[in-house]
């Protein structure tokens, strides 16, 4: 007999997936609305307070874009992105290559935050994620911002 242990990333998981089971059941699915503007979308986090959610991603090529995100996502997945202003950007139109390049982005799906300032980059990641590491990554973005509003080494300024 296998003997399952728990880690640390599977009870984050297990813990997001029973919240969600009681949000699920408080309130029918919500639709997920993804901005394709990337300075719509900034202007509209800066204005609501929010982080904003890029995901820079070629749409021609299956192994460019994040499977995870979608127009119509479940209600745990809605709660996890509510803390965010969400953006999708296609890299090949030219809007999206001069953002891909402000970004430094030279792999897709190349996903960022924004703080909700819009002055520096929280997070970045180049490559596609696995459930768990999305999921890991939404609950540590979407927390409260308890960090100096100074720019240290993990945080890039943003000259986007």
């Amino acid at each position: 007999m296998t003997r399952f242990t728990w880690t640390g990333t599977s009870l984050l998981v297990a813990s997001i997936f029973v919240f969600g089971l009681g949000v699920a059941g408080a309130r029918a699915e919500e639709a997920v609305t993804w901005l394709d503007d990337y300075h719509v979308a900034k202007a509209a986090a800066i204005e609501a307070g929010k982080k904003l959610l890029v995901v820079l991603e070629d749409p021609s090529q299956a192994s460019h874009t994040v499977q995870q995100v979608s127009d119509s996502s479940g209600a745990v997945e809605a709660e996890l992105l509510k803390p965010f202003v969400l953006c999708r950007v296609d890299v090949t139109s030219e809007k999206g290559k001069s953002l891909a390049e402000a970004f430094g982005a030279t792999e897709y799906p190349f996903t960022a935050v924004i703080d909700r300032r819009g002055r520096f980059v929280d997070y970045k990641h180049s490559g596609e994620f696995s459930n768990t590491a999305w999921v890991a990554m939404l609950v540590e973005q979407g927390q409260e911002e308890q960090r100096v509003e100074t720019a240290s080494r993990s945080r890039g300024i943003c000259f986007t």
